[in-house]
């Protein structure tokens, strides 16, 4: 791995960046809903037709995200060799290896 570390950043960063994309779209979307709690928002169609339609598009748009997520093959693989390939260039780890590898393990079965 260490002669080829490189080649295996440049192979996998487009994987691991969507995953990385992927992980702070979550985080937006539930900073959004729990504000939105907090405000007591009441979403009723027939008065604020706009917003409702939002918020169900937004819904629909992050389970569809994380069902996708859940069926890409090899995902868990991908990371940790980009993480360890990032780790021996780097002589550190990806910060977001963490959060992101809990995001892969709390989505492996999206509907539960």
């Amino acid at each position: 791995i260490v002669n080829i570390k490189a080649e295996i950043i440049k192979s996998l960063s487009l994987y691991y960046h969507t995953f990385v994309d992927l992980l702070d779209f979550k985080d937006n979307v539930c900073e959004l809903l729990t504000t939105m709690d907090a405000c007591q928002i009441h979403l009723d169609i027939t008065l604020n037709f706009e917003l409702t339609k939002n918020y169900l598009d937004l819904v629909v748009t992050y389970v569809s995200l994380m069902i996708v997520l859940s069926r890409v093959e090899d995902r868990k693989a991908v990371l940790g060799l980009y993480n360890a390939a990032y780790e021996l260039q780097n002589n550190q780890a990806d910060t977001g290896f963490p959060r992101l590898g809990q995001m892969i393990l709390d989505y492996e079965v999206p509907l539960k």
